[in-house]
Protein backbone atom coordinates (compact mmCIF):
# COMPACT_ATOMS: atom_id res chain seq x y z
CA UNK A 1 0.00 0.00 0.00
CA UNK A 2 1.30 3.42 -0.93
CA UNK A 3 1.18 6.26 1.53
CA UNK A 4 -0.56 9.46 0.67
CA UNK A 5 2.79 11.19 -0.06
CA UNK A 6 4.05 8.50 -2.37
CA UNK A 7 3.72 9.31 -6.03
CA UNK A 8 3.02 6.79 -8.63
CA UNK A 9 5.73 6.62 -11.24
CA UNK A 10 4.58 7.17 -14.75
CA UNK A 11 6.88 6.03 -17.48
CA UNK A 12 7.09 8.21 -20.52
CA UNK A 13 9.66 7.51 -23.15
CA UNK A 14 11.55 10.52 -24.40
CA UNK A 15 11.95 10.68 -28.12
CA UNK A 16 15.54 10.43 -29.23
CA UNK A 17 16.63 12.86 -31.91
CA UNK A 18 16.81 11.31 -35.34
CA UNK A 19 20.29 11.09 -36.83
CA UNK A 20 20.61 12.49 -40.33
CA UNK A 21 22.08 10.40 -43.08
CA UNK A 22 24.91 11.88 -45.14
CA UNK A 23 22.53 12.52 -48.01
CA UNK A 24 20.40 14.74 -45.72
CA UNK A 25 23.31 16.86 -44.47
CA UNK A 26 23.63 20.33 -45.97
CA UNK A 27 26.57 20.71 -48.33
CA UNK A 28 28.76 23.68 -49.08
CA UNK A 29 29.91 23.83 -52.65
CA UNK A 30 32.64 26.12 -53.88
CA UNK A 31 30.08 27.86 -56.09
CA UNK A 32 27.99 28.78 -53.04
CA UNK A 33 30.91 30.67 -51.51
CA UNK A 34 31.21 34.24 -52.64
CA UNK A 35 33.37 37.23 -51.85
CA UNK A 36 30.71 38.67 -49.52
CA UNK A 37 31.63 35.95 -47.02
CA UNK A 38 35.05 37.54 -46.57
CA UNK A 39 33.68 41.00 -45.73
CA UNK A 40 31.95 39.94 -42.50
CA UNK A 41 33.52 41.41 -39.33
CA UNK A 42 35.03 39.10 -36.76
CA UNK A 43 34.07 39.67 -33.13
CA UNK A 44 36.71 41.88 -31.49
CA UNK A 45 38.68 42.51 -34.69
CA UNK A 46 38.81 44.79 -37.65
CA UNK A 47 36.92 44.14 -40.85
CA UNK A 48 38.41 41.48 -43.06
CA UNK A 49 39.67 42.82 -46.33
CA UNK A 50 37.71 42.00 -49.44
CA UNK A 51 39.76 39.83 -51.76
CA UNK A 52 39.34 39.34 -55.46
CA UNK A 53 40.23 35.64 -55.23
CA UNK A 54 39.68 33.09 -52.45
CA UNK A 55 42.85 32.01 -50.64
CA UNK A 56 43.61 28.43 -49.65
CA UNK A 57 46.11 27.87 -46.86
CA UNK A 58 48.79 25.29 -47.46
CA UNK A 59 52.30 24.31 -46.38
CA UNK A 60 54.46 23.35 -49.34
CA UNK A 61 58.24 23.54 -49.75
CA UNK A 62 59.33 25.72 -52.66
CA UNK A 63 62.50 27.12 -54.19
CA UNK A 64 62.61 30.82 -55.03
CA UNK A 65 64.96 32.12 -57.72
CA UNK A 66 65.58 35.72 -58.63
CA UNK A 67 64.38 36.10 -62.24
CA UNK A 68 67.59 37.95 -63.28
CA UNK A 69 70.03 35.73 -61.36
CA UNK A 70 68.82 32.13 -61.19
CA UNK A 71 71.87 31.06 -59.13
CA UNK A 72 70.67 33.19 -56.20
CA UNK A 73 68.18 30.71 -54.72
CA UNK A 74 66.25 30.54 -51.47
CA UNK A 75 64.23 27.78 -49.90
CA UNK A 76 60.82 28.85 -48.68
CA UNK A 77 57.39 27.71 -47.64
CA UNK A 78 54.26 28.34 -49.66
CA UNK A 79 51.75 29.36 -46.96
CA UNK A 80 48.73 30.32 -49.05
CA UNK A 81 47.70 30.19 -52.65
CA UNK A 82 44.97 31.76 -54.76
CA UNK A 83 44.22 32.32 -58.40
CA UNK A 84 45.73 35.82 -58.16
CA UNK A 85 48.92 35.15 -56.21
CA UNK A 86 50.72 33.35 -53.39
CA UNK A 87 52.03 33.89 -49.88
CA UNK A 88 55.64 32.83 -49.32
CA UNK A 89 57.59 32.56 -46.09
CA UNK A 90 61.39 32.63 -46.50
CA UNK A 91 64.50 33.63 -44.55
CA UNK A 92 66.04 35.36 -47.55
CA UNK A 93 65.31 39.05 -47.94
CA UNK A 94 63.38 40.05 -51.02
CA UNK A 95 62.12 43.54 -51.79
CA UNK A 96 58.76 44.64 -53.22
CA UNK A 97 58.90 44.79 -57.00
CA UNK A 98 61.46 41.99 -57.23
CA UNK A 99 60.62 39.25 -59.75
CA UNK A 100 60.94 35.67 -58.51
CA UNK A 101 60.62 32.30 -60.17
CA UNK A 102 58.80 29.95 -57.82
CA UNK A 103 59.70 26.30 -58.34
CA UNK A 104 57.71 23.49 -56.74
CA UNK A 105 56.50 19.96 -57.41
CA UNK A 106 52.84 18.92 -57.41
CA UNK A 107 51.73 15.78 -55.51
CA UNK A 108 51.62 13.89 -58.79
CA UNK A 109 55.26 14.80 -59.52
CA UNK A 110 54.81 17.62 -62.07
CA UNK A 111 57.32 20.49 -61.89
CA UNK A 112 56.06 24.08 -61.95
CA UNK A 113 58.14 27.22 -62.50
CA UNK A 114 55.95 30.32 -62.19
CA UNK A 115 57.15 33.91 -62.52
CA UNK A 116 55.87 36.14 -59.68
CA UNK A 117 56.41 39.66 -58.42
CA UNK A 118 56.75 40.53 -54.72
CA UNK A 119 54.04 42.99 -53.65
CA UNK A 120 54.57 43.31 -49.88
CA UNK A 121 56.69 42.09 -46.98
CA UNK A 122 55.51 41.42 -43.39
CA UNK A 123 56.91 39.59 -40.37
CA UNK A 124 56.36 35.83 -40.46
CA UNK A 125 57.07 32.77 -38.31
CA UNK A 126 60.59 31.63 -39.21
CA UNK A 127 61.31 34.38 -41.75
CA UNK A 128 59.57 37.16 -43.59
CA UNK A 129 56.18 36.67 -45.20
CA UNK A 130 55.92 37.85 -48.80
CA UNK A 131 52.83 38.43 -50.88
CA UNK A 132 53.40 37.87 -54.58
CA UNK A 133 51.24 38.05 -57.69
CA UNK A 134 51.61 35.92 -60.78
CA UNK A 135 53.15 37.65 -63.79
CA UNK A 136 53.98 34.61 -65.93
CA UNK A 137 53.98 35.67 -69.61
CA UNK A 138 53.76 32.09 -70.91
CA UNK A 139 50.04 31.40 -71.40
CA UNK A 140 50.54 27.63 -71.70
CA UNK A 141 52.33 27.51 -68.32
CA UNK A 142 49.58 29.53 -66.64
CA UNK A 143 46.85 27.35 -68.17
CA UNK A 144 48.55 24.23 -66.76
CA UNK A 145 49.02 25.97 -63.41
CA UNK A 146 45.34 27.00 -63.31
CA UNK A 147 44.45 23.34 -63.87
CA UNK A 148 46.65 22.47 -60.88
CA UNK A 149 44.87 25.12 -58.76
CA UNK A 150 41.50 23.72 -59.76
CA UNK A 151 42.45 20.09 -59.12
CA UNK A 152 44.23 20.42 -55.77
CA UNK A 153 42.80 23.60 -54.24
CA UNK A 154 39.37 23.83 -55.90
CA UNK A 155 40.21 27.32 -57.14
CA UNK A 156 38.50 28.19 -60.37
Amino acid sequence: MLGRWAKTRTTTKKKRPQLLSTSQLPTLSSSSLNSELFTLPLKGSMMLEKRKYIRRFTAMNINCYNAENTKNAAVGLLVNISKGGIGIEAKKNFIPGEKLIIHFISPEGKFYDILTEILYVTAGGFGSLYGAKYCEPNLKKMTEFNGYLLKYFNLY
